[in-house]
């Protein structure tokens, strides 16, 4: 039997989502639109998802300064710009050219190639979904 189904059959995990809920739903209440429906969309995800994944969403809802923010969190933002570099050099791209800096200058050139697919395939996804 696995650890879910013990604590369903305990009780533990029911009392334990009533008392998480109203938090839950006081912090989603308090997001943007945008945000909420990433934040309703990735709570669809039942196995774990990678960094990247989820930052690649967020990029193709337009999420920049959301990323940007992750990318310059003081406890974190370090090991992640590491753990998924491309897609930070591609985050910057969609920045406007004022806000840039000079970032994408530090982006190796065989980079170059892995950032522009990426930076297409978002451009495409962002297409499909007909976000302005």
């Amino acid at each position: 039997m696995n650890l879910i189904k013990m604590l369903k059959n305990d009780g533990y995990l029911v009392e334990s989502d009533d008392r998480v809920t109203p938090v839950y739903q006081e912090r989603l209440n308090s997001l943007s639109a945008s945000r909420k429906k990433i934040v309703i969309e990735l709570a669809c995800f039942w196995d774990a998802v990678k960094v990247g994944v989820i930052i690649s969403e967020l990029l193709t809802h337009k999420q920049y300064y959301f990323i940007r923010e992750l990318f310059n969190h003081p406890s974190f933002g370090d090991k992640l710009k590491e753990s998924v570099r491309p897609l930070y050099y591609v985050s910057i791209g969609f920045l406007p050219e004022s806000e840039r800096g000079e970032e994408l200058l530090k982006a190796s050139p065989e980079l170059e190639e892995n950032i522009s697919q990426i930076r297409e395939e978002i451009l495409t996804r962002q297409k499909i979904y007909q976000l302005p």
